[in-house]
């Protein structure tokens, strides 16, 4: 079967906030790598791609263009998804334009498509959101938070060990 590797790469964010790296593909290793700049997620691995492992990776997202969700590490369908110390940084909305009315943060686990995708086997190993700050107002619990879960993930095959959250305003929730 094939493996895509990336190690020691990286990606500045694209126009109109899309994903820095984006990936659909099964066994998908990537290592050493940075992603920094205008984007909605720093690192996507979408369904219907299995067995994707972020190792030692740090997002910076800041002037990011969207409506929608931001976030620097995305398991989004993923089944079998791993982060293993890897940091998201100076996550600052003063820096940011557009409507935010979802939650956004750190790591996120969500499915997709109702369901059909449902996000499983996610592990999120030493990692440390830094600095993520909120400044636009939003109402609710639509702020920033640590580690988002969403959709019908399942929850038993969900684990977060040995991380850090510092100078953020949320920790973990539900994404319903």
């Amino acid at each position: 079967f094939p493996v895509t590797i990336l190690k020691r790469c990286g990606w500045m964010g694209t126009v109109g906030g899309g994903s820095s790296w984006w990936s659909s593909a099964d066994y998908v290793l990537c290592e050493d790598c940075y992603s920094w700049g205008r984007s909605r997620y720093g690192f996507h691995h979408h369904n219907p791609g299995q067995y994707c492992v972020y190792r030692r990776c740090v997002s910076r997202l800041d002037d990011v263009v969207a409506d929608m969700p931001v976030h620097g590490f995305q398991f989004y369908g993923t089944r079998y998804g791993i982060a293993q110390n890897c940091i998201i940084l100076d996550h600052d909305s003063s820096y940011f334009s557009g409507a935010y009315p979802f939650p956004y943060g750190g790591f996120t686990a969500r499915d997709h498509d109702a369901g059909t995708w449902a996000c499983s086997n996610i592990h999120w190993n030493g990692c440390i959101a830094l600095n993520i700050k909120n400044v636009i107002p939003v109402s609710g619990d639509k702020k920033v938070i640590g580690f988002i879960a969403g959709g019908d993930a399942k929850y038993d095959t969900l684990s977060i060990t040995d991380c850090v959250l510092w100078d953020i305003v949320g920790g973990y929730r539900d994404w319903e």
